[in-house]
């Protein structure tokens, strides 16, 4: 019987979380992801005793070891080869020998989301897949492979436990890299061995990155109902999905499969890339009368929500976009249902979701408008004009105005430093600084100017890309803005940037000049921090509070600069006698120097997620080589 709860759940909700008991990669990833983390790295360390696992750390290859020692001595030994190429093998052969060689691990309870305590010995093997051909076939092939090796066995015990995972299926497992979709290993996960099928369940399994995965509800689900997964894809029409199931002995009761509500659907249609021919349509009825079809056929196969059905809504409005026959409401609509769909069914990370929210405001090139007043800036006429005659003597023909309007465009979006991973160069990027190189982002068209701005861009130096984050508790409708220029300057010398580029600042720092005292000369790093000593606890105190409300003042609650400059600070404080830094000041400020960090700078700092107690001198000077 399928696990119940005890309170109600809407669409989205998450039921559990859970982490696989036993995992491998796949072979064609083993020298790419660690077989602990399955974290992809360049700097994989071999297992020195069979040379076929890969781990990224001592830590993780420690880890795996209480697994991986059972099965290190078997692949060494040429009898056992097809340990190296079938991924099948491997995992089967993983769980015997950790329930044959790990004490209590069969009979170890787990806590199921339900509150029930469960083990392995307590899940009940179904008894017809003990009849299946392909099981039988597995169990030849695994005792032939003890038998070579002299691994005593006793062939019941092998058939149960092979059996077992036809009875708790393995999980796919999905990289980290968004480079990488499909999955690179397989878990077994407790979870999945309370959950009962139906052909419209009211939840689903997301598929995580890493290791963990995720049971959440699909559509309101009520106190004490039956918490329900489908065990098979559901694009399969009725004939298709009984003979699948009947492979785990399952015959499904649900209003779809008993009352055959599916009958009149073409499944075959149902592929992204059939879902919409839309080079049939003449009139922009025809297509809506097209367009209720399908949506009226998803939610028979799939439901309210489901990931299969959120990837085919994606196609749909892909191809909705380029249409010129729908009508505005019916795509904003269409657009509003997806997002919906993407909150519900798909995880923050997923490299699906991110695209899917990106083609919801496609922008062009040619669709930003450019600034006119832009044309008119002093010295950019006649630099136009020099290019168009370098082009000429290059031989290569060109449109005065064409070069003209790309020329203007790009102050219309500024080039964005790309700045190194080294703390000197880290912060937001701006039109005008050096960094270590230009790149151009189309997500800066979308963004307006403050000089008091609730984001800003953080960038990633592995991956070459810029990540936009909030600087400050933003509301919902709320503008999303960042700075164009450095905003550690005085306002006169901030409008005279600004009218560069044909912006007029109306935030209140600049209406209401509330840095008219700030010393910007003060903020430079150089003489950010007096460098007289202190003589007493007061004097640091008195200087630290007005170091940090001028900060506050210029850059807001967070920001990537301000970051750099209080780890300036911090470093100053190390260097004080303990007789002029109290301590709970000093602990005060390193906590307020971890936030920010969390806040402004990416994951892989090395300061990121540490204690402010285990914060030292060299740890900061580290980030700044």
């Amino acid at each position: 019987m399928s696990p119940k709860l005890s309170k109600p759940l809407s669409p989205g909700d998450v039921i559990t979380e859970d982490m696989p008991i036993i995992h491998i990669i796949h072979n064609e990833y083993k020298d790419k992801y660690c077989d602990n983390c399955m974290k992809r790295s360049d700097q994989l360390k071999k297992c020195s005793k069979c040379l076929h696992m890969y781990y990224c750390s001592k830590e993780c290859q420690k880890n795996d070891w209480k697994y991986h020692k059972n099965e290190c001595p078997l692949y060494g030994r040429d009898l056992t080869s097809k340990l190296s190429t079938d991924n099948s093998v491997r995992i089967r052969l993983r769980l015997y020998l950790s329930v044959q060689k790990i004490p209590n691990f069969a009979t170890k309870k787990y806590r199921l989301f339900d509150g029930s305590d469960v083990s392995l010995n307590d899940i009940a093997v179904k008894d017809n897949c003990l009849k299946q051909k392909q099981i039988r076939e597995e169990l030849d092939v695994f005792c032939k492979y003890f038998r070579a090796v002299g691994i005593d066995y006793e062939r019941q015990e092998v058939l149960h436990w092979l059996s077992f995972l036809w009875t708790i299926p393995l999980l796919p497992i999905k990289s980290s890299d968004q480079e990488m979709p499909d999955p690179i290993g397989s878990g077994l996960y407790m979870q999945y061995s309370l959950l009962g099928h139906s052909c419209q369940p009211n939840s689903a399994i997301i598929v995580s990155k890493e290791l963990s995965i995720q049971l959440r509800a699909m559509r309101p689900i009520a106190a004490g109902e039956d918490i329900t997964i489908s065990h098979i894809p559901l694009d399969l029409n009725r004939a298709d999905r009984r003979k699948e199931l009947a492979f785990w002995s399952i015959v499904c009761e649900c209003d779809k499969c008993v009352h055959h509500l599916d009958r009149n659907i073409d499944y075959t249609r149902l592929r992204p890339s059939n879902l919409f021919p839309l080079n049939v349509f003449t009139f922009g009825t025809q297509l809506s009368d097209y367009l209720r079809e399908v949506l009226n056929q998803l939610n028979i196969v799939f439901g309210v929500y489901h990931p299969q059905k959120t990837i085919l809504l994606m196609a749909i409005v892909n191809k909705l976009s380029d249409c010129p026959l729908i009508p505005e409401s019916v795509l904003n609509e269409m657009k509003a249902d997806l997002m919906k769909a993407i909150d519900v069914t798909l995880l923050a990370d997923n490299p699906l979701r991110i695209l899917g929210i990106h083609r919801l405001t496609t922008v062009s090139l040619r669709d930003i408008k450019v600034r006119d007043k832009e044309v008119n800036v002093d010295g950019l006429v006649d630099y136009i004009e020099f290019v168009s005659q370098g082009l000429r003597r290059l031989h290569l023909r060109n449109d005065r105005q064409e070069v003209r309007h790309w020329f203007t465009f790009m102050y219309t979006i500024p080039l964005i430093a790309i700045k190194s991973s080294n703390v000197s160069q880290i912060g937001v990027s701006h039109v005008g600084d050096g960094g270590i190189g230009r790149g151009l982002y189309m997500q800066y068209s979308l963004l307006g100017h403050s000089c008091q701005p609730n984001s800003a861009f953080v960038f990633n130096d592995q991956t070459k890309s810029m990540e936009l984050r909030a600087m400050r508790p933003i509301g919902a409708g709320e503008e999303i803005t960042i700075s164009y220029i450095q905003i550690y300057k005085t306002r006169a010398r901030r409008q005279r940037e600004l009218q560069w580029l044909t912006i007029v600042c109306e935030c209140d720092k600049c209406v209401h000049h509330l840095d008219r005292r700030v010393d910007y000369q003060a903020s430079k790093v150089i003489r950010f921090w007096p460098s007289r000593e202190f003589s007493s606890a007061a004097q640091v105190m008195h200087c630290l509070r007005e170091v940090m409300d001028e900060l506050d003042v210029i850059f807001g609650d967070f920001h990537p600069q301000k970051t750099c400059l209080i780890l300036r600070v911090v470093k100053k404080l190390f260097h004080c006698p303990e007789r002029v830094v109290p301590e709970t000041l000093f602990d005060e400020m390193k906590a307020n120097l971890m936030k920010a960090i969390d806040v402004t700078f990416l994951a892989d700092c090395p300061l990121s997620g540490r204690s402010p107690k285990t914060l030292t001198i060299d740890q900061l000077s580290a980030i700044e080589k």
